[in-house]
């Protein structure tokens, strides 16, 4: 499946709205590409990634109406907006079936699951790009507004995802939080959080813990996701 064709599929997930098919494509390059915004080139590859994204969801649609079911993603009449339609969740059955067969877009998909099921509104949810991930998979800031105070009441969550078929091994929790700590340091989320932010430390895998394991997840303060918990939380 193509990788735009994945970022529409999220960001329509993680949006119960109508979404404008330009800044669909905009985020797309922002996220996935070294383009420098507002260059010549970044507005010929925009005008690309437009084209990508409406052929492939007339493609998906037309797999859908081939079997006899209702298009997933409802194309409008301009050909500018899309949203979902009722038949959105058996794409999605299809898509994860790929996703978890795939670390990066397993990565993608999990992370910001759990960031909005933790609160994390969508602007501050993160997913790191492959080449700078700094040993990090995705982070998110869940905000406290009801609470007033300078600076402003904030949790930073990080995670890793990991797929393992046994049980993981503890020198990956180890350096897991040997990464954070220097992403930290290096204000790698921005100035505003530094080793003492209040954190959530995330380790998301298909594996299991041993007793070491969960003895070194308890020292390091990292609370460790299972296939077991993600299933149960239905995002297997």
């Amino acid at each position: 499946m193509d990788t735009i064709f994945q970022h529409t599929i999220n960001e329509l997930l993680r949006k119960d709205k109508t979404l404008q098919i330009e800044e669909i494509a905009e985020s797309y390059l922002l996220q996935k590409t070294e383009i420098i915004e507002d260059s010549i080139e970044f507005f010929s590859a925009l005008n690309k990634a437009e084209k990508k994204i409406i052929t492939c969801i007339k493609k998906i649609n037309r797999q859908f109406i081939q079997d006899d079911l209702e298009e997933p993603i409802i194309l409008n009449s301009s050909g500018k907006f899309i949203k979902k339609s009722n038949s959105f969740q058996q794409l999605l059955d299809i898509f994860y079936l790929k996703v978890v067969n795939n670390p990066n877009l397993f990565a993608e998909k999990v992370g910001t699951a759990l960031l909005r099921k933790l609160g994390c509104k969508e602007e501050d949810c993160y997913i790191t790009p492959i080449s700078n991930d700094k040993g990090i998979d995705y982070w998110g800031v869940q905000r406290l507004p009801h609470i007033i105070s300078s600076p402003a009441h904030s949790i930073l969550i990080v995670g890793q995802v990991k797929k393992y078929s046994g049980n993981v091994p503890v020198e990956d929790l180890r350096a897991f939080l040997g990464s954070v700590q220097i992403a930290l340091s290096t204000n790698y989320f921005g100035e505003a959080y530094n080793l003492n932010t209040p954190i959530i430390l995330q380790f998301v895998t298909t594996g299991e813990l041993s007793e070491e394991g969960r003895k070194a997840a308890a020292t390091c303060k990292i609370h460790v996701i299972t296939k077991r918990h993600l299933s149960n939380m239905k995002l297997l």
